[in-house]
């Protein structure tokens, strides 16, 4: 039997959550969108780049701290490999570049439990972040290397 998922309400400052979502493939490179959003605003801050490596995942939540103007406790994401090294006995081992950079910038890492295999949207927080969700009262920033698609679009 499935099981429910309820919205979780947190405080101001508490948790923020990241995700990357794929917007297909442009010049022949995959082109992803990273967003960082806010749990109790709903504000969300969105970067394009072409990589989903380590280096490009925390020099976008840098920019989207900054954006913010801070930093929340935790930040809460799914079960991606440059967060989460490995589980033991189902519990995370976070890659030790995040552990360092989450202490650096004074926020506790979080994932969640991953979800039984279905063959889709496993490990996600609220599924998979779509264009529509990622645009929506966001402020779109094109990183170093990606032009936009569309000068209307910003």
């Amino acid at each position: 039997q499935g099981r429910a998922l309820g919205r979780v309400e947190t405080a101001q400052g508490e948790q923020g959550k990241m995700d990357w979502g794929h917007f297909g493939n442009w010049d022949g490179q995959r082109l992803y969108g990273f967003a960082l959003t806010l749990c109790w605003s709903r504000m969300q801050y969105v970067e394009f780049t072409r990589r989903q490596d380590m280096e490009t995942l925390l020099n976008s939540m840098v920019h989207a701290f900054h954006y913010f103007g801070g930093v929340t406790a935790t930040v809460l994401t799914d079960n991606m490999k440059t967060v989460v090294a490995d589980r033991i006995d189902g519990v995370p081992q976070f890659h030790p570049k995040m552990l360092d950079f989450a202490s650096y910038y004074g926020f506790v890492p979080r994932v969640c439990h991953p979800l039984p295999a279905t063959g889709e949207g496993q490990d996600r927080i609220d599924g998979p972040l779509y264009p529509v969700e990622l645009l929506a009262g966001a402020e779109v920033r094109f990183v170093a290397g990606v032009e936009p698609a569309g000068a209307g679009l910003v």
